[in-house]
């Protein structure tokens, strides 16, 4: 089951430049793991307080595997360390049965 990884963070003050290079070096990282199939990161309109990073997994297994890496939970403890308050996490699925 593909699965789509969201992390929800906002920001102290406006990091455009430091929240897309911790996640494009997430991103990188990822890019050598199994079932890594890509990613993006989004930014509000506004202030650039407010971003939307995804990830896209194979399986939630796979991303399980990815976050508990040292080096991908250090890039996590970096981005929280930014946050105005705890990043939300979330893993979606379009594979549902709805019949």
């Amino acid at each position: 089951m593909t699965v789509t990884i969201l992390i929800d963070l906002e920001t102290r003050q406006p990091a455009r430049g430091e929240v897309m290079r911790l996640s494009k070096l997430l991103r990188s990282l990822a890019s050598h793991c199994p079932g890594y199939e890509g990613g993006i990161t989004w930014c509000d309109l506004g202030e650039g307080k407010m971003f939307l990073i995804a990830h896209h997994w194979q399986s939630m297994e796979q991303w399980h595997d990815f976050e508990s890496d040292p080096r991908a939970a250090g890039l996590l403890v970096q981005l929280e360390g930014i946050a105005a308050k705890p990043a939300v996490i979330r893993g979606y699925t379009s594979d549902v049965d709805v019949s």
